[in-house]
C-alpha cells in the first residue's frame, strides 16, 4: 500500500481499469529500462518484431509530462529506441524544442545505433534535410552492419538529392549483402522505379553476388543513373 504522503500516477486505459503495470507511487519513478518494458515489451520481440508505439502513444496522451521524463531518461542512457519513439509522438512546440536539443547534443555518441536514430528522429521531427547528412556517416562507416542497413533504410524518407544518390551508390558496393540490398532498394525510390531491387533480375543477382566488386560497382552505376536522371527530370527547368 502507498504511504500517507505518497501518491499514485494512474493511467487509464480505455475501458476505465487500472492496469497495475502502469501504476507507479510518487517518489519510485519507474526507471527507463522499467518503462521501456512496460511500453514496448521484451527487448528481443522489439528488435525481432519491430516497435510497436500503441501503448506509448496511448500513455503519451494521458500523460505527456510523464512521458516526457521517461524518453528523456532513454536518451540520456543512449537507448536507440528512445530516440525512434520521440519521433513517433504529436510534440507541442515546448517539447519539440526541448527533445530536439537533447538529441542534436547525443549526435555523435556511442552507439552507433543512437547516432543514427537520433539523426533519424531529428528529420522527422524538423523536416529538415541537414539531418541525411548524419544518416549518411553511418551507412559509409566501418561500423555494424545492422547500423549500416538501417541508414540505408531511413534515407529512404528523404528528398533525393545528387549528394544523397552518391552516398548510396557507395552503399551498394558494401561488402555485407543486406546493406547492398536496402541501398539498392532506396536508389530504386529515388528514381521512380519498382520498390524491390529483386524485381530486376540483372541488377539483383549483382548486388547479391558474392565477393564481387566490380559487379557491385556495376550495379551502383546503374541504380544511380535512374536515380540522377529522375532528379534532372524534376529539376526546374531555366
Amino acid at each position: 500500500m502507498p504511504s500517507d504522503s505518497g501518491e499514485l500516477r494512474v493511467v487509464m486505459d480505455r475501458c476505465g481499469e487500472v492496469p497495475s503495470i502502469l501504476i507507479a507511487m510518487a517518489g519510485t519513478t519507474p526507471s527507463w529500462t522499467e518503462y521501456r518494458l512496460e511500453a514496448f515489451g521484451e527487448p528481443y520481440m522489439v528488435w525481432h518484431d519491430g516497435p510497436d508505439y500503441s501503448e506509448l502513444e496511448r500513455r503519451w496522451h494521458a500523460d505527456p509530462a510523464f512521458v516526457e521524463s521517461r524518453l528523456m531518461e532513454g536518451l540520456e542512457e543512449r537507448d536507440p529506441l528512445a530516440a525512434q519513439a520521440v519521433a513517433r509522438l504529436p510534440l507541442p512546440p515546448d517539447q519539440r524544442l526541448r527533445f530536439v536539443e537533447t538529441l542534436t547534443s547525443g549526435l555523435g555518441q556511442t552507439p552507433v545505433g543512437f547516432h543514427l536514430r537520433a539523426a533519424e528522429a531529428l528529420f522527422l521531427i524538423t523536416g529538415s534535410q541537414q539531418w541525411g547528412d548524419e544518416i549518411v556517416l553511418v551507412l559509409l562507416g566501418a561500423g555494424f552492419w545492422g547500423d549500416r542497413l538501417d541508414a540505408a533504410i531511413a534515407l529512404a524518407a528523404l528528398a533525393p538529392t545528387d549528394a544523397l544518390v552518391t552516398a548510396l551508390a557507395q552503399g551498394v558496393q558494401d561488402p555485407d549483402y543486406l546493406v547492398r540490398y536496402h541501398a539498392a532498394n532506396t536508389l530504386l525510390h529515388f528514381g521512380g522505379r519498382a520498390p524491390s531491387i529483386a524485381d530486376n533480375v540483372s541488377l539483383f543477382s549483382r548486388v547479391r553476388a558474392d565477393g564481387a566488386p566490380a559487379k557491385w560497382e556495376s550495379a551502383s552505376v546503374e541504380l544511380a543513373a535512374m536515380a540522377t536522371a529522375k532528379l534532372a527530370r524534376a529539376a526546374p527547368s531555366v
